[in-house]
């Protein structure tokens, strides 16, 4: 067989493999509101939860 026929098929067999992998990941990503808004729920979770206010407590107080 001819070796650019032989390089055609790898090339070709590769992007077969690779393709459906990127399209997939392309797909799921989330978008920027998307990303934005579970930002704001995780932080909002945890200004309401108890370790953030542990941590408002061992703070030094602010300097006058």
């Amino acid at each position: 067989m001819n070796h650019r026929w032989e390089a055609l098929f790898a090339l070709v067999s590769v992007a077969i493999a690779f393709v459906p992998v990127f399209i997939a990941m392309f797909v799921a990503r989330p978008t920027a509101e998307q990303m934005r808004a579970a930002r704001e729920r995780r932080v909002a979770l945890y200004r309401r939860s108890s370790e953030s206010r542990l941590l408002i407590l061992n703070d030094p107080p602010a300097r006058s």
